[in-house]
C-alpha cells in the first residue's frame, strides 16, 4: 500500500520530497504509518535503480496522478535539500513508530544519499532550495544547516542499525561540520549577531527554519547559542506581517 500527494499551487508534481517535508509533523502526530506510505514509493523507485542522479528524486512525476518517476534523471533538481529530507523524515518516522525494519531495508540508499550530502553540505553548490521561488543561490546558510543535520541524522539511523563505525564517522563529520558552519555563516560583527543568506555576505540574513529538523528530532546538536542568537534578532527586522524569508524580498513563509 502507498500513499500518494498531489502538489498544488504550481505543477500538480506527485510526492514532492520537499512538499511532504512540511507536512510530516502532521503524519507523525495522527498516523506515522502514513509517513512511511509516503516515503516508501520515493525510496522503492530509486532502489530499482528508475532513477539514473546519486542524489535523492524530486518527485515520483511531473503530473499527478501519474507516479512514473523520472528515468531521464530530468525533475526539478534540488540535490542537497531533498537528500536531507528524506535523511530527516525516514529517522523521524522510525523514532515514531520503533520499526527500524523500515532503515534496514533502505540503508544502503540513505547512505549513498548521505555521502552526497559530506561533498556538497559544507559549501553547497549554485542550487534551488525548496524556496525555488527565489531562485538558487551558492552556499546558502540554511540550506547547509539543512544538509548536515542530514548527516547526523544518518550517524543515528547507523547506530540504530548496527553500523557502529558509518555511526562513528557521520558524526565525526557533522560536528566537524557544523563547528566550520558557524564560522562561515554567522555575522558575527553584526548588531546583533546573526547567520547571513549566504557566506560572506554580511549585509544579509534569512530565516534560519531548517533548525526546526534538529530540535524536531531531538538531536540537541546545533548549540543553543545558535537558537538565541537566532531569537534575538528576529524581532529587529519583523515588519507588520512577520520576519521575511530573506534580505531578497519582503514576503515570508
Amino acid at each position: 500500500m502507498y500513499t500518494f500527494l498531489k502538489e498544488i499551487s504550481s505543477n500538480g508534481n506527485m510526492n514532492t520530497v520537499g512538499v511532504i517535508f512540511p507536512a510530516y509533523p502532521i503524519f507523525l502526530c495522527t498516523n506515522p504509518e502514513l509517513l512511511k506510505l509516503i516515503l516508501t514509493p520515493l525510496l522503492e523507485n530509486q532502489k530499482a535503480g528508475k532513477y539514473p542522479n546519486d542524489y535523492s528524486i524530486h518527485d515520483l512525476g511531473s503530473s499527478y496522478p501519474n507516479a512514473t518517476g523520472h528515468s531521464d534523471g530530468s525533475d526539478e533538481k534540488m540535490p542537497l535539500e531533498e537528500c536531507g529530507n528524506m535523511l530527516i523524515m525516514s529517522l523521524a518516522y522510525v523514532q515514531k513508530s520503533g520499526d527500524t525494519d523500515f532503515l534496514n531495508d533502505h540503508y544502503s540508499l540513505l547512505k549513498q544519499w548521505t555521502s552526497y550530502l559530506v561533498e556538497d553540505s559544507l559549501y553547497p553548490a549554485n542550487q534551488i532550495s525548496t524556496d525555488d521561488f527565489a531562485g538558487p543561490l551558492a552556499n546558502q546558510t540554511n540550506l547547509a544547516l539543512k544538509g548536515i543535520i542530514g548527516i547526523q541524522a544518518m550517524a543515528v539511523i547507523a547506530n540504530q542499525t548496527g553500523h557502529t563505525a558509518d555511526a562513528a564517522d557521520y558524526s565525526r563529520i557533522a560536528k566537524g561540520y557544523i563547528t566550520q558552519w558557524q564560522d562561515l555563516a554567522i555575522a558575527k560583527g553584526a548588531n546583533p549577531p546573526r547567520t547571513t543568506l549566504s557566506y560572506g555576505d554580511t549585509a544579509s540574513h534569512g530565516l534560519l527554519y531548517n533548525l526546526f529538523a534538529d530540535a524536531r528530532l531531538g538531536l540537541n546538536f546545533v548549540p543553543q547559542s545558535v537558537y538565541q542568537m537566532q531569537s534575538d534578532f528576529y524581532p529587529t527586522v519583523a515588519n507588520k506581517y512577520g520576519v521575511p524569508l530573506d534580505t531578497r524580498h519582503t514576503y515570508t513563509k
